[in-house]
């Protein structure tokens, strides 16, 4: 749960997480607040972790924000988007394992097949 403070108001944690099971990703249920940019990393112990989010298909990469598709500040005359990236939801990549960019698609998880 401790993970999960820094991220938001922590709701529930996955027993293989709780247990120790899988010592390669957490998975933890977070509330965040939606109305600020998004937590994309930490460190902990100087090591840094990058967080993908479940569920947040509408992040605008420009603005870093969660939106409604109307409510994008970035669709009304805002930075043009054809020099940006697109809208999270308009991607179909990977997660790059070490992103460049402090926002990008890399923070979607995707949902296995």
């Amino acid at each position: 749960m401790k993970i999960g403070k820094r991220i938001g108001r922590p709701l529930q944690v996955d027993q293989a997480t709780s247990t120790g099971a899988r010592l390669d990703y957490a998975r933890v249920c977070v509330e965040v607040d939606l109305s600020k940019p998004l937590l994309s990393q930490f460190r902990i112990h100087g090591v840094k972790y990058f967080i993908q989010y479940e569920g947040l298909e509408k992040i605008c990469l420009i603005c870093e924000k969660y939106f409604e598709w109307s409510g994008c500040p970035c669709s009304f005359g805002g930075p043009s988007k054809s020099d940006e990236e697109p809208m999270a939801s308009e991607i179909d990549k990977e997660p790059n394992p070490e992103p460049e960019k402090v926002y990008g698609e890399w923070m979607i998880a995707k949902k296995k097949p």
